[in-house]
């Protein structure tokens, strides 16, 4: 019985379903859902973020770099005597302090071409 009622079920309900994919896309709707489901353009776009990120980056390398650091130790240590029957403490705290600063002054690596930047600028473009 319950067989019947899943044929009788699809039988009622697929025309609806089948309705619903015989609507004609014409060029324009092909084009626009092309444009929105499109994966190469959010691509591009990834690739010209990318481009962007790695272009700041150059940029700030050319800052100076500064870091500080700051360390503290503090050790104690005791002991008893046997012959005095006292006990010894021996403590020593240590800090230690740091200021490093960096200037890159000139980069072995080969400057990119001007050329290669040319892709970049025209995706911005688009």
């Amino acid at each position: 019985m319950k067989f019947y009622i899943n044929i009788l079920f699809i039988a009622l309900f697929s025309p609806l379903i089948l309705m619903a994919q015989s609507k004609p896309f014409s060029l324009e709707d092909c084009i626009e859902y092309a444009l929105e489901n499109s994966t190469d353009i959010d691509r591009s776009l990834n690739s010209v973020q990318l481009q962007s990120a790695y272009l700041e980056q150059s940029k700030a390398s050319r800052l100076p770099n500064l870091q500080i650091g700051i360390n503290q130790q503090f050790t104690s240590s005791g002991n008893f005597n046997n012959t005095d029957g006292e006990w010894n403490r021996n403590s020593n705290s240590t800090l230690n302090a740091t200021l490093n600063s960096q200037v890159t002054l000139y980069s072995w690596y080969p400057a990119r071409k001007a050329s290669a930047l040319i892709p970049i600028e025209a995706l911005r473009h688009e």
